[in-house]
């Protein structure tokens, strides 16, 4: 069973842009990992400082794995110098629809 994985991030307006830049960099490198089923990056219409993260991986394991990698590790880093917030993400597995 494939596992889901959602973040959502909201960065402080001085650093949206400079967050953005650093999101779309680790999608790539992701997205070539052997586990990664998909994985995509959103920004928000309404709220400019808001982005997200939907990702499909074979299994946890391979969640597990992304997570360790050096481009994930990068992204983290950068990540928590440019938002007001901790990572959290939610791991889901799908109840219904395609």
């Amino acid at each position: 069973m494939s596992i889901h994985f959602f973040i959502r991030f909201e960065a402080n307006p001085e650093n949206a842009a400079a967050f953005r830049e650093a999101l779309l960099k680790v999608i790539e490198p992701s997205r070539a990992e052997p586990g990664c089923l998909g994985i995509r990056a959103f920004e928000s219409l309404r709220e400019p400082v808001t982005f997200a993260i939907h990702s499909t991986w074979v299994d946890e394991a391979a969640l597990d794995l992304h997570a360790r990698m050096p481009h994930t590790l990068h992204f983290i880093a950068a990540a928590e110098k440019l938002l007001p917030h901790p990572i959290a993400g939610l791991r889901t597995r799908l109840i219904a629809g395609r």
